[in-house]
């Protein structure tokens, strides 16, 4: 057995022991007396049986929906608290009593990859797939694929920088030991804040992936902007043609075909 393979052997059995001493309440051992069980208690709605956790992650507090899909979670995966991992959706086509029981029975898979950190109330929708030691700022609202070895957050959560993988942290070390002291890395800190401490290739990669999220989104809005277009259109042949529909419809008509309003 190689050194590698007795490392991970080794942090495994580490893990096993570590989830034998939780208690029956919920608090790990080693935990202080202080914290409270209920915050490394997961909370899982749905069938259990579809919900997939290693036996290295660890989810805390997290809430699981599992009504339209399953949620892998890999190894050493770890979350903050209070995340949430939502499978189950509602067909807002229909209305009343029939929209609370109108719930999708599967198609709704959450995969979260090896190493990802997700953090302090993010909020993960299905369907999506985490990739591998990504990391999900405080507070997002995930809502689609994260790359593998990217930063994201916000609302909803977009790429902000990549991360190096693990060889091409090695290169940037070796390439920093050769720096003189003092040579420009006074701005290393704002640099990296930005995602200007990264290789052109991790740059471009951030970028594209910016990109794509824009045009999604613009292409989201267009589809609602032609919704509201036909909508209006209906309502204002329904109505007349008073004066408020008309400026209405005249207005989002000029919005939506890029002209100036007067």
């Amino acid at each position: 057995m190689s050194l590698r393979e007795r490392a991970v052997q080794g942090v495994g059995a580490l893990a096993g022991a570590h989830r034998r001493a939780t208690s029956a309440v919920g608090r790990p051992g080693g935990a202080r007396e202080t914290e409270d069980p209920a915050l490394f208690r997961p909370l899982v709605y749905g069938d259990p049986a579809r919900l997939h956790i290693a036996a290295t992650a660890v989810v805390n507090n997290a809430l699981f929906n599992l009504s339209s899909g399953e949620v892998t979670v890999g190894e050493y995966a770890f979350f903050g608290h209070n995340v949430s991992v939502l499978t189950g959706t509602h067909d807002w086509t229909t209305f009343g009593a029939e929209r609370q029981v109108a719930v999708p029975k599967s198609g709704r898979d959450v995969v979260i990859e090896e190493g990802v950190w997700v953090s302090s109330n993010a909020i993960v929708v299905a369907p999506c797939r985490i990739g591998a030691h990504a990391v999900v700022g405080v507070g997002s609202l995930v809502l689609r694929d994260v790359d593998a070895y990217t930063v994201v957050a916000g609302n909803p959560a977009r790429v902000l920088r990549s991360i190096p993988r693990p060889g091409e942290a090695a290169a940037g070390n070796r390439g920093a030991a050769h720096r003189r002291p003092g040579g420009g890395d006074g701005g290393s800190q704002s640099a990296a804040a930005d995602g200007r401490g990264s290789s052109p290739a991790e740059r471009a990669a951030a970028l594209e992936a910016q990109v794509r999220d824009l045009a999604r989104e613009l292409a989201e809005t267009s589809q609602r902007l032609a919704g509201l277009e036909t909508e209006l259109r209906e309502r204002r042949s329904k109505v007349g043609s008073g004066p408020r529909v008309a400026a209405l419809y005249a207005d989002l008509t000029r919005r939506f075909r890029g002209r100036p309003s007067r």
